[in-house]
């Protein structure tokens, strides 16, 4: 912007010819000034140097907008030369008050107003790799959700945050497409199918996909999935491997702290004693998975809950997929398993066990051996009354958050 200021000044008060060239040189300035960021203190993609509000990943192409956008700077230099030297504007001063003003609203509106697809997932995708999960949460109740990419990093959120169960039927939720990627091939379906694989327990999967997506990241330098491959390595006990993207990441100045952090870990006995470390270890699948998370989802899901009953985010990431599916018989064995080991029921599997034997197996006995409480029973009752016969937007804000009215009146998504 004060590059577009001098080259506004050079333009609309020098008298000499050298104006053009002095305006010229400025603009050049200020379109390089990105790039030496760009390449020596962060590592993050063209557009997002000159206009985004977030950082974002370094491993998008460049879009065809920004020469666009390039040769739109001198143009508009240009415009509000011409404006600035029409008659009805009387004063100098206020020809040039009138110049700047009309070039500062134009670029912080196209700062601020500008539309990117893909702005709501890379900002979730930012607090991800910060462990501000309830930002995302907050964001999502405030903004809603606008695509597949978001809606993937709100159910991990919702996960990570302990509101998976309570607050999932309050989005829009489009099956297996919002849980993880199916058979990523970009490298932001790469990032994402990783982040769920991490955070599920399916360490060799995380890091695959990482591989993956470093291996085809532009550029060279994939930071984001750098880590989570030092984080796998760590893990899987792979030192000398965790190592060498260490030494990659310690050569940017902008993660040479993260990765300066970890090289004490490094030590088998310091990376064992390590908490998270420790915690992905006692997750780390005992048999063999033949199946890919992103094409199997969610039978691979099966062999990590069955090996560990206590793994929660898969657990509760495989229930979610069947309820979004509504396989009602097979999410019911899981209950038959929550029961046995005398667990508590969250009030999203108490609607969904209502719903199974009112609709599917009419068994009072063996209704009365899951631990419902009493007011989710009175509410689904009340449900059962009224359904019929309220107005849908009533019945909606009354019942919209229950899953008994997303199986009754939401179309089941279409599987992969």
């Amino acid at each position: 912007m004060l590059a577009l200021l001098v080259a506004v000044y050079e333009c609309c008060v020098k008298e000499d010819k050298t104006r053009f060239g002095v305006a010229i040189i400025a603009i050049a300035w200020g379109g390089l000034l990105p790039l030496i960021a760009m390449r020596t203190v962060y590592i993050l993609p063209m557009r997002e140097a000159f206009f985004s509000k977030h950082l974002c990943h370094p491993e998008y192409p460049i879009p065809d907008s920004l020469g666009y956008i390039m040769l739109a700077y001198p143009l508009i230099v240009f415009i509000l030369y011409y404006v600035r030297n029409r008659v009805f504007i009387r004063k100098e001063s206020w020809k040039r008050i009138v110049s700047y003003a009309f070039l500062l609203i134009a670029v912080v509106a196209g700062i601020l107003y500008k539309k990117d697809p893909m702005e709501q997932a890379y900002q979730y995708d930012y607090y991800a790799r910060q462990g501000e999960w309830q930002k995302i949460v907050s964001h999502a109740r405030a903004h809603s959700v606008r695509d597949m990419d978001a809606l993937i990093y709100l159910n991990l959120a919702l996960s990570k945050t302990g509101r998976f169960t309570s607050d999932l039927m309050r989005f829009p939720q489009i099956g297996e497409a919002g849980f993880i990627p199916h058979d990523p091939k970009s490298r932001m379906g790469l990032i994402e199918a990783s982040e769920v694989a991490w955070q599920v327990g399916q360490v060799n999967a995380a890091q695959r996909f990482a591989f993956v997506g470093v291996l085809s990241s532009q550029r060279c330098v994939q930071p984001r999935l750098m880590k989570r491959l030092v984080e796998t390595y760590l893990v899987t006990g792979e030192y000398r491997a965790a190592e060498k993207y260490i030494k990659i990441l310690e050569s940017n100045p902008h993660y040479r702290d993260w990765a300066t952090a970890q090289r004490p870990l490094l030590d088998s006995a310091a990376c064992a004693s390590e908490d998270w470390i420790a915690a992905k270890r006692a997750m780390i699948p005992v048999t063999d998975n033949p199946l890919d998370l992103t094409l199997t989802f969610p039978n691979a899901l099966a062999f990590l809950i069955d090996d560990h009953a206590d793994n929660r985010p898969a657990f509760e990431y495989g229930m979610g997929y069947l309820l979004v599916y509504k396989d009602l018989m097979t999410f019911m064995h899981y209950m038959e398993l929550m029961k046995e080991r005398g667990e508590a029921f969250p009030v999203l599997y108490q609607e969904a066990i209502c719903l199974f034997f009112a609709a599917v197996q009419k068994d009072p006995e063996a209704f009365r051996s899951f631990p419902i409480s009493q007011e989710v029973q009175n509410r689904f009752l009340q449900f059962m009354k009224v359904a019929r016969s309220m107005p849908p937007a009533a019945l909606k804000q009354q019942f919209g958050d229950t899953y008994y009215y997303y199986a009754q009146f939401i179309p089941t998504p279409k599987r992969q």
